[in-house]
């Protein structure tokens, strides 16, 4: 099951009143709901960019959109969406950095409804290959392959991997790719 149809589902929050979660199962969109242009990020040299719909049925979602994902506009967001298994890493790391019990269990409650919720696409030696395509792309744009973006260009080449465009709230570091793959600002 890599993809899910979900929506938003107002629950009692733990922490900030802020925090709400996901709960997967459900269609995404609700009648007073519309989807239309999807805001893809560009390159400079925007005809050398893969040609991609305006709108998609699926994409894979980056670890910043399924954090932010209570504070987003749905409409943005494909119908069936995806994880990868970097970002169930990403999140699994965030309960043991939380600064306070609150907040170590709001990352755990996200944590855990991601992890009910997908089976994330796998990082394998497809999207392994897919990395390899990527490098040369960033090192010619002047950026690292490695670093602190790192698990960024990891979920990139999933998304490249499975040809779905990625969505993401962190488009600036990635905006180099979009020769390779469609990246959708969140």
């Amino acid at each position: 099951m890599y993809w899910q149809t979900f929506s938003v589902v107002p629950r009692q929050s733990i922490g900030p009143p802020s925090v709400t979660m996901f709960e997967a199962g459900t269609r995404m969109t609700s009648p007073n709901q519309t989807r239309g242009n999807r805001g893809r990020v560009t390159s400079p040299s925007a005809a050398s960019a893969k040609a991609m719909p305006q709108s998609h049925s699926r994409g894979l979602l980056d670890t910043s959109v399924v954090i932010g994902f209570d504070f987003l506009d749905l409409s943005v967001l494909p119908e069936e969406a995806a994880v990868s298994a970097i970002t169930i890493a990403e999140l699994s790391s965030g309960p043991s950095a939380a600064t306070t019990q609150a907040e170590q269990s709001a990352r755990q409650d996200r944590l855990q409804r991601v992890e009910a919720g997908f089976d994330a696409l796998p990082f394998d030696s497809r999207a392994a290959r897919a990395f390899g395509r990527i490098a040369p792309v960033l090192r010619a744009a002047g950026r690292k392959p490695r670093g602190a973006n790192l698990a960024d260009y990891l979920i990139a080449a999933t998304a490249l991997a499975h040809d779905l465009p990625l969505y993401t709230l962190d488009h600036d570091d990635i905006a180099p790719l979009t020769e390779l793959i469609e990246i959708v600002a969140v």
